[in-house]
């Protein structure tokens, strides 16, 4: 019965680490990028608005509405600075 307990805790510590680690994985791609040409500028965010991210990443989007939270700023621009997609003005969300 103890092995059979111990066996169930390991597994469920392995999906946790696992789980943990697909979710790093998949928010580090979020920004990743090696060109100017990989980032997009992103209005329906669900964690922010106009923000960069990686254009594979925003396409896999399920809801890509447009939600409206302040006034598009269209002077902004998207760029990759050390693999990472930034913000011409290098902030995320509303001027």
């Amino acid at each position: 019965m103890k092995i059979r307990i111990l066996v169930i805790s390991i597994v469920l510590l392995l999906l946790v680490l696992g789980g943990y680690s697909w979710y790093q994985n998949q928010k580090s791609q979020k920004f990743a990028c090696e060109t100017d040409s990989d980032c997009i500028m992103s209005y329906s965010d669900p964690e922010d608005f106009q923000i960069c991210v990686n254009s594979v990443y925003y396409e896999k989007q399920e809801n890509k509405t447009q939600i409206y939270q302040c006034i598009i700023d269209k002077s902004l621009s998207c760029s990759c600075q050390k693999n990472v997609c930034v913000r011409s003005d290098r902030k995320k969300g509303c001027k």
